[in-house]
């Protein structure tokens, strides 16, 4: 009778490993993500960059973004071994360190004449299209080091006639609506979500072993 007890207690607690084990394998990573480095911006840039790309991870429902702040007077981007200790302290599977390798607009305008009711009518059309292109280091926290590096790129566009609409990348907040439908809110949209499906196709390399 105790050998079919002890049996029966071994299978349950051997079940219930495995429901656990598959539960964690189904968790979405943790992802810690740092203030981007924005060299010809606001450190306010870099946070709300940070911020759409939590927007976006949180959105495709595979990873579980959080915020990091780097200790007061750290300098940007922050160094492999203090984005890993960070990433530790806030028990993440792996840190986001990002910099802005480019964000900038060009424009491009041609003359438009028609006619309305026999009345000439002229003007300009203007193109602007805007590009950011980032750089990602992905630092895993058990490791201390950068173990993997991805470049990601977005462009977003606008047409308008007669009207100036280049938009650089200064400070914005992610809850703008207006600014973030500009070219330059579209192409950080475009970049962020890439960053995102780059950390998902990669995320089964950096979970952290279930016990």
């Amino acid at each position: 009778m105790f050998r079919k007890d002890m049996t029966s207690l071994f299978r349950t607690a051997l079940a219930l490993s495995l429901i656990a084990s598959a539960f964690a394998a189904d968790a979405p990573l943790r992802a810690g993500i740092l203030p981007f480095d924005v060299v010809s911006a606001t450190d306010a840039a870099g946070r709300s960059l940070a911020k759409l790309v939590r927007v976006e991870m949180i959105k495709s429902h595979k990873l579980a973004p959080e915020l990091l702040t780097p200790p007061s007077g750290a300098s940007s981007p922050l160094p492999p071994a203090q984005a890993a200790s960070l990433g530790a302290q806030s028990n993440v599977d792996i840190v986001l360190v990002g910099i802005v390798v480019d964000a900038s607009v060009s424009q491009s305008s041609k003359g438009l004449s028609t006619s309305v009711f026999g009345t000439g009518v002229s003007g300009r059309v203007n193109r602007s299209t805007a590009t950011v292109s980032l750089h990602m280091d992905l630092v895993s926290p058990s490791a201390g080091a950068v173990v993997d590096s991805f470049d990601v790129e977005g462009k977003g566009s606008e047409t308008g006639v007669g009207t100036d609409m280049a938009t650089s990348l200064g400070a914005f907040d992610v809850g703008d609506g207006s600014w973030m439908k500009t070219p330059m809110g579209k192409a950080l949209q475009e970049a962020a979500r890439a960053v995102t499906d780059e950390v998902v196709k990669r995320s089964g390399k950096f979970r952290a072993p279930t016990e």
